[in-house]
């Protein structure tokens, strides 16, 4: 899996917006959990992000690929918070 910078990830992911599903972890996890997040294009017009496997049964929506990355989701942190603990695609 690769380490990927911020910065980098953001841009890709908030113009790529045909990216049906992108899976990650978190190699500092206490268990080994592979988390999801995506985009939606027929819910474009509302809330096309999308978080599975975090903290929210059945997962959660957002209107923007920021919104998706600071949602406290993942053991009480964002995904940028958690960025810098072993965050791989």
């Amino acid at each position: 899996m690769a380490n990927v910078e911020y910065s980098d990830f953001m841009r890709s992911f908030d113009m790529a917006k045909n990216m049906y599903e992108i899976s990650f972890y978190f190699s500092d996890d206490k268990y080994s959990k592979e988390h999801m997040i995506g985009y939606q294009i027929k819910y474009e017009q509302e809330k096309p992000y999308w978080i599975g496997v975090c903290d929210i049964i059945n997962g959660c929506e957002f209107s923007s690929a920021e919104e998706l990355l600071t949602a406290k989701v993942f053991d009480g942190k964002s995904m940028l918070d958690r960025w810098d603990e072993k965050f791989h695609l």
